[in-house]
Parts: C-alpha cells; structure tokens; sequence
C-alpha cells in the first residue's frame, strides 16, 4: 500500500486550511498561536526601535561634511 502524498500548492493550501481551523477550535492552540504572535511583534519592534550610535568623535575629526569614500563610510559604521 502506496502512502507517499504528491505536494502541491491546492494541496498545501488544503493543509494550512485544516491546521487553522483546528487552532480555531482548540484553546491551548489559540493560547499559544497568540502567544507567539505577541512574540514576534515585540521581537520586530525591539529590532526596528534599537538605535544605531555612529561614532560622531571619528566623523567630525574627519569632517565628513562633504562626499565620503567607500573605505571612509565603512569606518564610520
């Protein structure tokens, strides 16, 4: 008897469907599909909000004022 199952997108979408609507009706899913979505979140907004420091003693005493090198902009970073 012949189990193997061909993969394709009408049958992944199948898939996907039946797994929500089985975290729709299972509370410890709902509680952790929530939980992770909440983790994620702020786990995107600790990244995008941490602030990058330049080194402003390096770049004002090389007064990059105007047009900077490849090799300058690398060092500033």
């Amino acid at each position: 008897m012949d189990k193997s199952v061909e993969m394709n997108a009408d049958t992944i979408m199948e898939n996907v469907k039946m797994v929500l609507n089985h975290m729709k009706k299972n509370p410890p899913l709902q509680d952790l599909n929530r939980k992770l979505i909440m983790a994620i979140v702020a786990f995107q907004t600790a990244a995008v909000a941490s602030p990058a420091f330049a080194d402003t003693e390096k770049l004002t005493a090389q007064n990059l004022s105007g047009p900077v090198s490849y090799s300058q902009f690398l060092e500033g970073i």
